[in-house]
């Protein structure tokens, strides 16, 4: 069994509701000894759920937006939080592309440049 590794990625995240793109960094890449890197997660996994993707969202916005994310990251729930925020798992409602942030590689695609 292959051991798996952190990876720094650059996602850029696209809001499809409103078309708003931004650009985030993040640990949340993994690769196993041979250097394959596990897209699995940002397809089926995790990472592909609204709820997380949002999260990712707003932690490249505004510092408002990135102390909003931190306060609620360990509570969403399937439902609007007091403030009317939509929590909901799904798919659909944000759209990534994932690259090594090291050397530019594409990883992982779901938008065209």
């Amino acid at each position: 069994m292959s051991e798996w590794h952190s990876v720094k990625v650059r996602l850029i995240i696209k809001n499809n509701e409103n078309g708003e793109v931004r650009e985030y960094l993040s640990d949340s890449g993994a690769k196993n000894e041979g250097g394959q890197f596990d897209a699995l997660i940002w397809e089926d996994g995790n990472y592909s759920c609204d709820c997380n993707r949002q999260l990712m969202f707003w932690r490249a916005g505004s510092d408002e937006e990135k102390d909003y994310a931190e306060q609620h990251a360990g509570a969403i729930e399937e439902q609007n939080d007091e403030n009317g925020v939509d929590y909901l798992c799904g798919d659909g409602k944000f759209s990534l592309n994932v690259f090594d942030a090291a050397t530019g590689e594409c990883y992982y695609r779901e938008m065209e440049d």
